[in-house]
């Protein structure tokens, strides 16, 4: 995976606290899964705090198509988050996720 230090984001020190900082890490989305599950394990053991990091076009893209996202789930689709704002459906039966086409 790729790390990169994301100079703009935060960086602050308290008294008697670790400086934190804000890093962007790329990561292969088959690893994204046991990332997320790993999370709270993660956060005690490296005190990281493990977010989906959006641009903010791309947070807006995503809130535009919630509504879709929601229809799908309630259809069974089990609709994914894939590549910010693209919707990706695993119908019942399916071993692999699609990218949803309208």
């Amino acid at each position: 995976c790729d790390i990169h230090t994301a100079e703009d984001l935060s960086y602050r020190e308290l008294p008697g606290k670790p400086p934190t900082r804000s890093i962007i890490i790329t990561i292969n989305p088959v690893a994204w899964g046991t990332i997320v599950r790993r999370a709270a394990l993660i956060r005690r053991e490296l005190m990281w705090v493990v977010r989906d990091y959006l641009t903010k076009a791309g947070l807006e893209a995503r809130q535009q198509q919630q509504g879709l996202f929601t229809q799908l789930k309630s259809q069974g689709m089990n609709p994914a988050w894939r590549n910010a704002a693209e919707i990706w459906v695993k119908p019942q039966g399916q071993e692999r996720y699609t990218l949803y086409q309208a």
